[in-house]
């Protein structure tokens, strides 16, 4: 595998730093560093010593405001140079933090709030009137732009340990029962040193952070930066667009950018050339062949694409480094082998762990884990382990599918729970949007096994298309799947959308997806109504296994969405219909309603039945 060359300023992240807090790590870097740049955002920039003061002054309000430093404190602040020195005030105070979009529903703040147990709520002046409002009883509100927490240079005296509680980050916060992953700091420290160490960052880094730190995926960046004395770069998707966040971070020199891949395609789209980028790092959701071409094409010859593995239960564990003259031979772009102190393998549905080549869940094993699930001990004991080897190490069920190759670099191949069979088959559905993708025409594709209006389960396609293109109908997309060579699954419909729906972490929002319509897909055919008893009785059929409001009857089966499972459940009941013998000879062949109905009436004919559909 590649590896990634380092600034000549690089420093390794030694092992020895993992025997300290998060900040005590940065209060070294303020002290090595005072006047570098340590937040770079369009409201406000500090350098480490101001972000360092600013964050002593927190720390100071807050231990005068709460001393429960068993409990956590909400951060209520949006994205940029404030919320990052109120994460560290709140470190600094030997606190544990747990971040809180403002832009999220207030339900779901609510929510958080109560699972976590937090004593303080920290805001600034725009989530103010939002933290007032969330503050119950015992609640105390901690307001920025206050006197109460203005700059101090001391740093406060509190004892801090790598074991103490570094934060909770809720998953799934949003809908249904909170899911908080608690984590210390010794582990983070570790992440930190992972992360370092294998990309090489140096001082004179600009990272960029375009999560909001309330999402975990955030954490390497911002602790990368500002653990090394290098630069974090905030900017703000939803406030400023992608074009306006590209600008910012092109602008700022942003050397080492961080996002999902959705957002990257988003980025390169805008056309920025970004000079003193070095390493483009994607994570957080599947990445594919398709990304790896973007890199190649609008990245420089220098730049090194990083494509990981990660959670917030785990850190990163997996990474694979590409260059331009990186070529692949399958529909994946692998994750990579397994990082520093990290090892990884893959279990069947009973947990044993199966040979390369074999696809299972991924199942990460490390002594720097998450400590578990916030006040959920049942969960935390479904999905980490003890390693019985005795090293002190713990397995964690990440929930993903994939594969090891035999030279032991992983491929990912989607969420376990978005994993289906389908008619008795698995369903690889990175494989079938990976092949929808080759189609011209075709920008973006989703798959996914939702359960049709028929009954049981159908494969459908979300498609976006490419701008100023033609849109390939459903035959031209099955001829194209049905082309390659892994011979992935054919979707039973197609659905185009202008975009796909995303979440607040840049990843598709498979739930938003929309339901497929019932209307008569566009086809080459004009609009034939039925005539006749069996037109019209096979019309009505066609539609309803296919899922439609209506069907011409001169309209192609293949152009309608229809496959081959489909094919037979019509044949099969139309031949119950109509009172045919089993295997009615070249009856699945007919491509029409039309066809179908002057073959089916052919054999009636010759039996002598000329009684209505089902007499």
């Amino acid at each position: 595998m590649l590896r990634v060359p380092p600034p000549p300023d690089f420093v390794p992240f030694e092992r020895a730093a993992l025997e300290q807090s998060l900040a005590d790590r940065f209060e070294q870097q303020a002290r090595r560093a005072p006047g570098r740049t340590a937040i770079a955002a369009r409201a406000q920039s500090l350098t480490y010593a101001q972000l360092n003061a600013r964050a002593n002054g927190i720390a100071a309000r807050l231990l005068t405001t709460s001393a429960r430093r068993d409990l956590p404190v909400c951060v209520l602040v949006g994205h940029g140079a404030l919320q990052a020195a109120a994460i560290l005030g709140v470190l600094k105070a030997g606190r544990a933090y747990v971040g809180i979009d403002p832009l999220h529903e207030p339900e779901a703040h609510r929510r958080t709030l109560a699972h976590c147990g937090a004593d303080v709520v920290v805001c600034e002046a725009g989530s103010r009137a939002l933290a007032a409002r969330l503050a119950t009883p015992g609640v105390h509100v901690l307001d920025l732009d206050g006197p109460e927490a203005a700059p101090r240079e001391d740093d406060p005296p509190v004892a801090r340990s790598p074991d103490d509680a570094a934060y909770i980050y809720y998953t799934s916060g949003t809908t249904g029962v909170p899911k908080g992953v608690l984590d210390n700091q010794r582990n983070v420290l570790h992440n930190v040193m992972r992360y370092t160490n294998h990309l090489g960052i140096a001082p004179s880094d600009r990272l960029s952070l375009l999560q909001s730190v309330a999402f975990s995926g955030a954490v390497s960046s911002l602790f990368a930066a500002l653990l090394n004395g290098a630069t974090s770069l905030p900017a703000d998707l939803r406030a400023d667009g992608v074009a306006g966040a590209a600008e910012w971070l092109e602008s700022q020199g942003v050397t080492i950018y961080h996002s999902v891949p959705s957002i990257f395609e988003r980025l390169a789209g805008t056309g920025r050339r970004f000079p003193s980028l070095r390493i483009v790092r994607l994570e957080g959701d599947l990445a594919t062949p398709r990304h790896l071409a973007l890199f190649q094409q609008h990245c420089g010859a220098g730049v090194t694409l990083v494509n990981g593995l990660g959670a917030t239960e785990t850190g990163i564990s997996h990474q694979f480094v590409c260059g331009h003259d990186t070529r692949l031979a399958g529909n994946v772009l692998p994750v990579g082998l397994p990082c520093q102190d990290v090892q990884g393998f893959v279990v069947d549905a009973a947990g044993e762990v199966l040979p390369p080549g074999s696809v299972g869940e991924v199942v990460v094993r490390s002594r720097y884990l998450a400590l578990g699930y916030w006040r959920q001990p049942e969960l935390t004991a479904a999905r980490f382990g003890e390693d019985p080897s005795g090293r002190g190490e713990r397995t964690y069920r990440t929930g993903d599918l994939g594969r090891y190759t035999s030279g032991g670099v992983l491929e990912l191949l989607g969420r376990s729970d978005r994993a289906h069979k389908l008619h008795g088959r698995w369903v690889d559905l990175q494989s079938v949007e990976a092949g929808l993708m080759r189609v011209p025409g075709v920008r973006d594709a989703v798959a996914v096994v939702r359960e049709s209006r028929a009954g049981g389960n159908e494969l459908v396609a979300y498609l976006v298309p490419r701008e100023g293109g033609t849109r390939p109908g459903p035959a031209v997309l099955r001829a194209a799947l049905a082309a390659l060579p892994d011979e992935p699954a054919v979707p039973a419909r197609h659905v185009w959308l202008e975009a796909l729906p995303l979440d607040a972490n840049g990843k598709v929002a498979r739930h938003a997806l929309p339901d497929p319509p019932r209307e008569r897909p566009p086809v080459t055919s004009a609009w034939a109504a039925p005539a006749g008893a069996t037109e019209e009785a096979l019309a009505r059929l066609w539609a309803e296994v296919l899922g439609l409001d209506a069907v011409g009857v001169h309209d192609d089966f293949a152009e309608l969405g229809g496959g081959s499972l489909q094919a037979i459940d019509i044949v099969t009941r139309a031949e119950a219909l109509f009172g045919l013998r089993r295997g009615a000879p070249r009856l699945l062949e007919a491509s029409t309603v039309a066809g179908m109905a002057r073959r089916i009436d052919k054999l009636r004919a010759a039996h002598g039945d000329a009684a209505a559909p089902g007499g």
